[in-house]
């Protein structure tokens, strides 16, 4: 039975209404379910555990079961895993909630690793832009270009709502999708982004990555092992630690994996097509224009040292009026990187709830 519509805002209020209707429901479709005992299947979310919903419970007499908990050490992507379950526990009838658990722990002991790994990857998707990675090569480079091609991959694999997660480019990509087309953007999640152009907003910054990038290309050992070519980007690196507003230690330790490369067995080959994306820099056709404002949920995570100053650029707020903001004082442009523990807590802790655990780091 469903006794809340799509959209409603569920506080405590509601949701003790929610639960007055269910036992009058229950009442009038299945009377002995309240005599022998009702087990309620919940999570943790505030509503749901507050004081008074605590009280009402306690007062039907119903045992509640918790569903696993919205924290931060329990992604979204092993919600995949509910849905079997309900199917796995269907038909069975148990005398305790002990029982319900060891069937649970069970099911959960039977599934081989794969079954976990398999299943987050149809959850979460990674999607190279043009001109990155493994996609194609392509002369148009553009903001509403790419805007495109994320909303033909949202359509291609029938995902009609989904969360973005959009770092530096790809923030102000999944911004513009956001205004144009806010019926496929349940939450939007922006890392040291804003709706100023590149040029008026650290055009000098992506200039250094894209020289950076083009001199790496030219002097990139060759005939060399992993080890040591990895050890070739940390020197080159730290030659432009300052500005790259990144310390030497989070130089050293910074997984290479994360870089725009690909080993090639003897070298690493640039995944970036350097001469499109540093013409597009060049004559600021990655322009942003965005024709409205989302009225939805907004978190913005920036670095404190970033370049691109965008925890004061009112740009955010005139576009995002929900927008909730997180500065990390000492990080730069790559706040993943700095603090990866607690960049992720974040991002989960708002997918789930809404706002952030603490507004600075």
């Amino acid at each position: 039975m469903e006794f809340a519509k799509p959209g409603d805002t569920i506080n405590s209020s509601r949701y003790l209404a929610i639960l007055d209707r269910l036992r009058v429901a229950i009442k009038s479709k299945r009377p002995c379910r309240l005599t022998n005992g009702v087990i309620l299947l919940h999570d943790n979310a505030r509503p749901h555990v507050a004081d008074v919903v605590e009280t009402q419970l306690a007062k039907f007499k119903w045992e509640t079961l918790q569903h696993p908990p919205y924290r931060s050490d329990l992604s979204p992507c092993d919600f995949h895993i509910f849905g079997k379950m309900k199917k796995h526990l269907k038909g069975t009838r148990f005398v305790s909630n002990d029982a319900v658990k060891d069937s649970v722990k069970d099911y959960l002991n039977q599934q081989p690793t794969e079954y976990y790994e398999m299943e987050i990857t149809w959850l979460v998707y990674f999607v190279d832009f043009r001109n990155h990675g493994e996609s194609p090569r392509s002369d148009e480079y553009t903001i509403d270009v790419l805007k495109g091609d994320v909303e033909e991959f949202l359509l291609d694999h029938k995902l009609p709502k989904v969360i973005l997660v959009g770092h530096s480019l790809g923030g102000k990509v999944a911004m513009q999708l956001a205004v144009e087309k806010p019926d496929m953007v349940e939450k939007l999640i922006i890392e040291d982004s804003t709706p100023r152009n590149f040029i008026s907003g650290g055009g000098k910054y992506m200039s250094l990555l894209m020289n950076m990038a083009y001199e790496i290309e030219k002097i990139m050992p060759t005939g060399v092992d992993r080890q040591t070519a990895n050890q070739f980007f940390v020197d080159v690196a730290l030659q432009f630690k300052s500005e790259l507003k990144l310390s030497e230690e989070t130089i050293r330790n910074y997984d290479a994996d994360l870089l725009p490369i690909k080993w090639k067995g003897d070298t690493y080959a640039i995944t970036i097509n350097i001469a499109a994306v540093a013409k597009a820099l060049m004559n600021d056709t990655l322009q942003q224009n965005l024709p409205g404002t989302y009225e939805g949920e907004v978190l913005l995570i920036c670095g404190g040292k970033s370049q691109f100053k965008v925890g004061s650029d009112p740009l955010i707020l005139k576009y995002f009026p929900k927008v909730k903001k997180i500065e990390f004082e000492d990080a730069g442009h790559f706040i993943h990187n700095s603090y990866p523990q607690q960049f992720l807590q974040e991002v989960v802790f708002f997918i789930n709830h809404g706002p952030p655990c603490q507004a600075k780091y």
